[in-house]
């Protein structure tokens, strides 16, 4: 399955590149100069900072998710409009989804094990709260939809995994080497996380989803 997905969702974003990075740019701009400026001011800073990644990533992810889904389902390519009026009608509901997603991994990685499992289990969380419009029972229905695949799933679990948390740390340890001022380090972090990890991440969720539908759709063809 890991396979089958990245290469899905490599043709999706391939496809859709233009309005995936459109989207994130018109975020991420305004969301780099703020982190910047606000990253240097103390714990109220980093406070605000995190506010605004939380919100406009997860802006980031509703129309990305919406973008793969609409190419999957051969509904058209969606514009950068199409995804922006569909995000208004996601939004509460994927900042809740994917901040306790991510809050469970990042728990579970002090831990290092629960981590493998939460990315294993609740993989495709954030695209059923869009997709399936589920709040928290989003969680229980990607256990579901697992249950049986985890095994096939777990790859692309470490793979979210090192993309949300090793990437931006990554490019942070780059910064500094680089001599970066603080501010800096925010800024373009901020930038290139929502232009291509948040995208990535998105497109490789929503292919993980429509993948474990097929496997359901097909069990459920074959059942007596």
């Amino acid at each position: 399955m890991f396979s089958e997905v990245v290469a899905e969702a490599v043709l999706r974003y391939r496809r859709n590149w233009k309005t995936l990075v459109g989207v994130a740019f018109l975020v991420a701009a305004p969301a780099a100069v703020l982190s910047g400026m606000l990253a240097t001011r103390g714990a109220a800073g980093l406070g605000t900072t995190f506010v605004i990644q939380v919100v406009l990533g997860g802006v980031i992810f509703a129309a990305s998710v919406l973008v793969v889904a609409v190419d999957i389902e051969g509904l058209g390519p969606a514009s950068i409009g199409d995804a922006l009026k569909g995000v208004q009608v996601h939004l509460a509901r994927l900042l809740v989804v994917s901040f306790l997603f991510h809050l469970a991994l990042a728990i579970g990685l002090v831990l290092v094990i629960p981590a493998f499992i939460v990315a294993t289990f609740w993989l495709v969380a954030i695209p059923l709260g869009v997709i399936e419009q589920r709040w928290l029972d989003a969680f229980g229905r990607s256990a579901e939809l697992v249950r049986g695949w985890g095994g096939q799933v777990f790859g692309l679990g470490v793979l979210t995994i090192l993309l949300i948390f090793g990437a931006p740390l990554l490019l942070a340890y780059a910064l500094s080497l680089l001599g970066a001022p603080g501010g800096v380090q925010a800024g373009v972090g901020t930038f290139v996380t929502f232009i291509v990890i948040d995208t990535v991440v998105a497109a490789i969720l929503t292919s993980a989803y429509f993948a474990l539908r097929r496997r359901e759709d097909a069990r459920a063809t074959e059942a007596p």
